[in-house]
């Protein structure tokens, strides 16, 4: 059990990046710099502002290294850049990007779709990330995707998952959801759990709506 709390609570604004990219319309680099440089000034310590991935796969942030360099940047806070492989971290190193996002999927079948290579590989890539970076000041993080689950791969591991059990008509006398036999098949249900954990959270979250639904107030 978690005791030791920071009595602080960091909010890493992405819109920038995960926002832009995919919006079919083709936002203009200064009006990218403009939003990035607003939110500096709304108090965000932390701003993805792009990423550095290929122009061919996120064509909307091709102009990667135009808004790094366009950007007033405010004392206190560090921008951000999606990295996917080392080309990527060199074209943001010579942006003088404060840090290097290195985000891999915990799913293979969305890591494939997201980034074009395997989990291994992602993660192999990290790898020479770090010893390009070397001793260089800009910092590093590494963000796991899908780590909760990616409804790509529920869909295709785990095929569709089960419904909940119905309930039968309320009426004044009676809280279906208390009877034995409708709890019992609640119950069954939420142990039928599959390896997906946002599936779990999903069933967890129905069973707790319902015992509000039919608590008596």
């Amino acid at each position: 059990m978690i005791s030791d709390y920071s009595d602080h609570l960091i909010v890493q604004e992405v819109s920038p990046r995960d926002g832009l990219q995919i919006e079919p319309t083709w936002v203009e680099t200064h009006d990218k710099i403009a939003l990035i440089d607003q939110l500096s000034l709304a108090g965000f310590s932390r701003i993805e502002a792009g990423s550095f991935v290929s122009p061919k796969a996120i064509p909307a942030l091709r102009d990667g290294e135009l808004v790094f360099k366009g950007i007033s940047r405010q004392p206190g806070v560090i921008y951000v850049a999606l990295i996917p492989n080392l080309k990527g971290a060199q074209r943001a190193l010579a942006c003088s990007v404060d840090e290097l996002n290195l985000v891999m999927s915990a799913s293979q079948t969305h890591n494939l779709a997201n980034m074009r290579m395997r989990c291994e590989d992602s993660l192999a890539a990290f790898g020479e990330i770090v010893q390009f970076v070397g001793d260089s000041p800009v910092r590093l993080n590494a963000s796991s995707a899908t780590t909760f689950g990616s409804e790509a791969a529920r869909h295709e591991q785990l095929g569709e998952s089960p419904s909940p059990p119905q309930s039968t008509t309320r009426n004044a006398d009676a809280r279906p959801f208390e009877q034995g036999e409708q709890r019992q098949a609640l119950e069954q249900w939420l142990r039928q759990i599959p390896d997906d954990p946002a599936e779990l959270l999903r069933r967890k979250f129905w069973y707790e709506q319902q015992r509000r639904q039919e608590t008596p107030r």
